[in-house]
């Protein structure tokens, strides 16, 4: 079986999204460490939200790689997005245990 085509499983604008959910996490976690946001869970979504934006920006089937359509996209993107999640979701705690 084939990989699907980008252009099937992602919308047009793909990039632009992948672009607002890097900038909207990295404000959050700006916000965190600044201390003008203390909800713990700013810092965890912000840095997961960074990650797999920047990651988005890179190839934009990375930030949907772990949305409800992910069945469409090739193993090695589930993959890829998947360690990014995993990894953004590690800093954000990294970031909330350094703060206490």
């Amino acid at each position: 079986m084939s990989d699907p085509q980008p252009d099937t499983v992602l919308p047009a604008h793909a990039r632009v999204l992948a672009l607002a959910a890097a900038a909207v996490g990295a404000l959050l976690v700006v916000l965190f460490e600044s201390g003008d946001l203390p909800r713990r869970s700013a810092a965890v979504f912000g840095a997961l939200f960074a990650a797999l934006g920047l990651g988005g920006l890179v190839d934009p089937r990375l930030l949907w790689s772990i949305g409800p359509r992910r069945r469409e996209l090739p193993t090695w993107i589930r993959i890829a997005g998947a360690l990014l999640a995993v990894a953004g979701l590690g800093v954000g705690v990294l970031l909330v245990l350094r703060a206490e």
